[in-house]
């Protein structure tokens, strides 16, 4: 059955300026298809998993990514293209985004 990682979701932020890999799940060699701004890519399904990678772009909003598999299909709306941060610490880290 093919699924994409559920990292992937409307209204999400993706990093501009590097390559943009999308992955999930499948059934042994099928086809899966991304395309976005006008870029496309497609991969098969090898080991039950794919990966998928798309060109970088400079950046935009309310942008919208289709991935495909034979007879399913999934868009993402929404979408921001810009600076993605991960920080990690310790206690003083533990404060929501909210506060």
């Amino acid at each position: 059955m093919f699924k994409i990682a559920p990292i992937f979701s409307d209204h999400m932020v993706l990093q501009r300026g590097k390559n943009i890999s999308v992955f999930g799940t499948g059934d042994e060699g099928s086809i899966v298809r991304a395309e976005f701004m006008g870029n496309t890519a497609e991969t098969a399904v090898k080991d039950g998993k794919w990966l998928l990678t798309l060109p970088a772009v400079s950046g935009g909003e309310g942008l919208s990514m289709t991935v495909s598999c034979n007879d399913v299909s999934r868009t993402f709306s929404d979408i921001a293209m810009g600076e993605v941060w991960l920080a990690g610490g310790q206690s003083n880290m533990e404060l929501e985004l909210q506060n």
